[in-house]
């Protein structure tokens, strides 16, 4: 009895998928999935001919997961069969261990995405406060320019009124050398 259930790897090679598709559509829930013995992905074939339009003549490119069992070899090499069962138990570790750094790349894409978005955020704001900061410099500067300006006009009104009153004390100084008959008929 063959079995129809096919790991990442096979579906890849049935349906001509990228691995990180697959686990994109299992992950959205569009392919679902069960887990082997050993907490591995496996897929049905009919989940197969459902989402991805497979044809039988497809499933030929894949092995299945489980092999069918046919009891003893056929008057074959008894170590030509362990053999081929040691490269197959290699082969299926190669591919488990395949797919986990599959998964630990996409996690790790995953964080640096995300990294990479505080970054953006991060200089976003430094931009905005270093445009905010130079926001105050000109009203400070016109503030500066404006003191500057009234402290020039107090002076010459200062001046002015220093002019005056010089005026007046020598009218004064004047007034006061006059005699009273200068005074008063002038």
């Amino acid at each position: 009895m063959t079995t129809t259930k096919f790991n990442i790897t096979q579906v890849h090679r049935i349906t001509g998928k990228s691995r990180t598709t697959i686990k994109k559509h299992i992950k959205q829930g569009r392919l679902s999935a069960e887990q082997d013995d050993k907490g591995n992905p496996v897929i049905d074939a009919a989940e197969l001919v459902r989402l991805y339009d497979v044809r039988t003549e497809d499933f030929e490119r894949a092995t299945p997961v489980a092999k069918s069992s046919t009891g003893a070899q056929s008057g074959g090499d008894q170590s030509g069969g362990q053999l081929f069962s040691s490269i197959q138990q290699r082969l299926d570790s190669e591919i488990r261990i395949r797919e986990r750094l599959e998964r630990q790349l996409d996690e790790l894409n995953d964080v640096l995405k995300r990294t990479q978005e505080s970054h953006d955020r991060a200089m976003r704001l430094i931009e905005d406060r270093t445009q905010k900061a130079q926001g105050w410099e000109k009203p400070l500067e016109a503030l500066k320019t404006q003191i500057a300006n009234s402290e020039k006009e107090h002076e010459q009104v200062r001046d002015n009124a220093k002019r005056k009153i010089k005026s007046l004390q020598l009218a004064l100084e004047a007034e006061k050398s006059k005699s009273i008959f200068e005074k008063l008929f002038g």
